[in-house]
């Protein structure tokens, strides 16, 4: 093997790592993006049920105090 087949032979080694390394970190970076995203849409999400069963909880729970207060009164 001449020394210029070598040489090729090695930039082409060098060049195939750093496009696996390059192309790794960026997926990980994409995944990492994605996976915030989502998680902050699910948060938004479960914050926003939670508040409309917290507000319908407390309508039905006045509404039946101030129907048991009706009824204490009469």
């Amino acid at each position: 093997m001449s020394l210029k087949t070598r040489w090729l032979a090695s930039m082409l080694g060098v060049v195939f790592v750093g496009t696996a390394i390059t192309t790794f970190v960026s997926s990980r970076i994409n995944f990492y993006g994605a996976g915030r995203g989502a998680y902050e849409w699910l948060s938004a999400v479960h914050k926003n049920a939670i508040g409309n069963f917290d507000e319908q909880l407390f309508k039905r729970l006045e509404a039946a105090a101030g129907l048991l207060a009706h009824l204490q009164g009469s």
